[in-house]
């Protein structure tokens, strides 16, 4: 049994172990990353086709689940007139709030909607959103109304990818654990005992492994749709007439609140402004309510500054 504990490999130095060791976590990472990649056949046959009159809230939910379905539904509200941004309390501010405008014709909307509408009976911040039960409404509302549609069409990752991941990284996680645990085993033999460096390392290339080997939840047909439909509206022009001809919603729901630079829309923004580069939203401080609304054109949501509500967001 000496040659085992006696050979090339058991032989090396401490420093040249450490960089063969590397250079394998290195080729299990890649080798396991490519297993997975090949595993999702989403992208196989002819692509879906984009087109701008799809349901925007299936979107906004594919793009950045129920706290995005959420931002946009909200959006989608004022755009009707259900909703209102309050005033700021003082010249030169951001708004800081928003209020039901109390319009008539919520009766059409769907449950989620009115649920949302009902939540702004009193002006309400970004805070106090996300603090309410709202986006545990917007997540059951886009898992049970949109999910099923979508995951027909092969948008999100499927069971036999998730399954090929966790293979290849339980082969992955044995594979680094033996090759280590032989070089620990040897130096037990031999009586020695500088192998913290080593353990440091296992422990890096474990973690690293299981973060590469974590599968996005979207599949490559999704995440490759999504982008699609990105570039194929990124073109047309921000303006308050692309509302009118029905491209802004889902413009909003494929890209992010940013879409609503320069539109009348746009101060929105105010409210969820890390949302409009597509991450979690900033919570901003405000308190107090709006007085009565001073009226403006019901069509553009109130978002502006003349067409919220008269009173404000207190201080």
């Amino acid at each position: 049994m000496d040659w085992l504990f006696s050979n090339p490999l058991a032989d090396l130095s401490g420093p040249a172990f450490l960089v063969l060791y590397a250079l394998l976590a290195a080729a299990i990472v890649i080798a396991s990353r490519m297993q997975i990649a090949a595993a999702d056949t989403s992208g196989g046959g002819p692509p879906p086709e984009v087109v701008v009159d799809r349901d925007p809230y299936e979107i906004a939910y594919l793009r950045g689940g129920g706290n995005e379905l959420l931002r946009f539904a909200i959006f989608d509200l004022l755009r009707q007139g259900f909703l209102r941004v309050c005033d700021p309390v003082k010249a030169g501010k951001s708004p800081t709030a928003m209020v039901a405008t109390q319009q008539a014709g919520s009766e059409s909307l769907s449950s989620f909607q009115r649920e949302v509408i009902a939540f702004y009976s009193a002006p309400q911040t970004t805070p106090q959103l996300f603090a309410s039960k709202l986006p545990a409404a917007a997540a059951s509302f886009g898992a049970a109304s949109l999910r099923p549609r979508l995951e027909n069409e092969r948008f999100y990752t499927g069971a036999d990818v998730k399954a090929a991941a966790m293979r290849v990284r339980l082969y992955g996680a044995i594979a680094l654990v033996a090759f280590s645990g032989y070089r620990f085993l040897g130096a037990i033999v031999k009586h020695h005992s500088n192998v913290i460096f080593l353990a440091i390392e296992t422990i890096v290339a474990l973690v690293v492994l299981f973060v590469a080997t974590n599968v996005p939840l979207l599949s490559r047909r999704g995440r490759s749709y999504l982008q699609r439909l990105a570039t194929a509206l990124r073109p047309v022009p921000m303006a308050p007439v692309a509302a009118g001809l029905g491209v802004l919603p889902i413009l909003v729901a494929a890209t992010g609140l940013g879409a609503l630079a320069g539109t009348e829309f746009g101060p929105m923004q105010t409210l969820f402004p890390r949302a409009v580069g597509g991450s979690s939203p900033t919570y901003v401080n405000c308190s107090g309510g709006c007085g009565s609304s001073s009226g403006g054109d019901s069509s553009s949501g109130g978002d502006s500054g003349g067409g919220g509500c008269g009173g404000g967001c207190g201080g």
